[in-house]
């Protein structure tokens, strides 16, 4: 499945760029200091391939990368582990609003410990106390459009339309559910 996910990212990215028009260009580009040293943006996102949690995102002109990660578990109630990775390439900026193209890949782990007991009512207990655990996982990956806003000169707000093809325990699928982020870019 790996070998599958990584193929379909080389193949994107190999794409993008044969499909690149050799005609001026100039009142689409990022002004120059943005294009040599870019951006990092830090902050807040959630979506079928963005996963959940604390994002950073590092991007160019052209291209950029978000890493989304949520790390909360413990030993004995469980917890979650969510995360995902997106490969961005830039359409078009104008320096407020952007549109861009992207693949990303996302996976949640989740596993939930807890009690099922049935009650006495002659006595006001618990009886038959049984420990029960559950656990979860799914995994999305898929191609997406988005647009990115940028307010105030440095928040800046993502959203994304990705067809995802999901799998996992939630049952197989391809689901449009949107990606969203806020976070705080700066060079």
């Amino acid at each position: 499945m790996f070998k599958k996910i990584l193929t379909c990212m080389i193949c994107f990215g190999l794409s993008t760029p044969a499909l690149a028009d050799s005609g001026d260009h100039r009142h689409s580009q990022v002004p120059r200091d943005l294009v040599e040293t870019g951006t990092h943006s830090l902050g807040f996102a959630a979506g079928s391939t963005y996963g959940i949690g604390l994002s950073y995102s590092r991007d160019w002109s052209a291209w950029g990368f978000q890493v989304t990660a949520l790390p909360v578990w413990d030993a004995d109630n469980g917890g979650m582990l969510a995360g995902g990775l997106n490969i961005k390439r830039n359409f078009h900026s104008n320096g407020m609003v952007g549109v861009y193209g992207s693949l990303g890949v996302a996976g949640m782990l989740s596993r939930d410990v807890y009690e099922e007991c049935d009650w006495n009512e002659d006595v006001n207990e618990d009886e038959n106390c049984e420990t029960i655990e559950e656990t979860s996982q799914n995994f999305a990956v898929g191609p997406g459009v988005g647009m990115e806003f940028l307010f105030w000169k440095n928040v800046l707000f993502r959203f994304e339309l990705p067809l995802a093809v999901r799998n996992g325990t939630d049952g197989f699928g391809i689901t449009p559910i949107p990606n969203v982020a806020l976070m705080y870019r700066w060079k």
